[in-house]
């Protein structure tokens, strides 16, 4: 049995959650390669509210548990990790994006996006044409690597590392395009790698908590739209994904084990495009 200090339990998955990376769902471009220079600026969130309500309540729980002067026991700790790794995995948050592109021969396009927490390159390639088939469509793939490093402290007691995490992502959209708008709608598959240490310092010594690494697939459908006129358009994209994780948790004392676990993932965007 491991006694705790009152404010980790209810603590943890807020610090785990304030040091993650959230991840970035979003498209944000019509169906059709534009020739020339596409640029864009936006703002993403994503949420996934039964992960987290769950994990703080879990986290509440035992931490009045604890801060009345009972012990966690074995079922309570992995309870706790569990909870931990799908905050990390599943992480909420709201973040910027600026993206560029350029495109050629109306079917070509190679892209840099930067985004608050990552970098990621892709290429697209428009397969349907509106003046020859009535929609556009194309289909793309990305590599995106995670930049965010800060580590987190809370109290003096729980510390998280470097995360370490990359993604792969294969949009796939249709739509229509033209001078004052563009509609856009499809589908997403967007496949990740993580690592993130965690440890608890309580004083006289550190002790490593726990390791989180694995992989997490999202699968997903997009609907977005721009309204503006010829080169400027006002942008919004709704992402609805299913998340699905395997995680293994190395805990201190050389125990480890596997968790896995599903979730709903609900990621709004908006910005501003330029096509020139």
């Amino acid at each position: 049995m491991t006694r705790l200090p009152p404010s980790v339990a209810p603590a943890l998955a807020l610090v785990l959650a304030a040091a993650g990376c959230a991840p970035v769902l979003s498209t944000m471009q019509p169906a059709s390669v534009h020739d020339g220079v596409h640029v864009g600026v936006g703002l993403d969130g994503s949420v996934a509210p039964g992960v987290i309500a769950d994990a703080i309540e879990l986290g509440d729980r035992l931490g009045t548990e604890v801060g009345q002067g009972g012990t966690l026991d074995e079922g309570d700790l992995a309870a706790l990790y569990d909870a931990a790794a799908k905050v990390l995995v599943g992480l909420p948050g709201v973040g910027g994006q600026l993206v560029g592109a350029y495109g050629w021969n109306g079917r070509y396009e190679v892209g840099l996006r930067l985004a608050s927490s990552a970098i990621r390159v892709g290429a697209r390639w428009q397969f349907l044409r509106d003046e020859h088939h009535g929609i556009d469509a194309s289909i793309g793939l990305g590599l995106s690597a995670y930049t965010a490093g800060a580590v987190a402290e809370l109290f003096d007691v729980v510390k998280i590392g470097d995360p370490t995490r990359g993604e792969l992502d294969v949009p796939l959209l249709f739509g229509w395009s033209n001078d004052i708008g563009h509609l856009w709608f499809g589908g997403k598959l967007q496949m990740t790698g993580f690592d993130y240490a965690t440890s608890i310092d309580t004083g006289s010594e550190t002790l490593t908590l726990v390791n989180f690494g694995g992989s997490s697939r999202y699968l997903g459908l997009q609907v977005g739209g721009a309204i503006g006129f010829r080169w400027v358009w006002l942008a919004a994209e709704l992402t609805v994904a299913r998340l699905s994780a395997d995680v293994t948790l190395d805990v201190f004392e050389g125990t480890s084990r596997d968790l896995a676990f599903s979730a709903t993932v609900v990621a709004p965007s908006i910005g501003v495009m330029g096509r020139f």
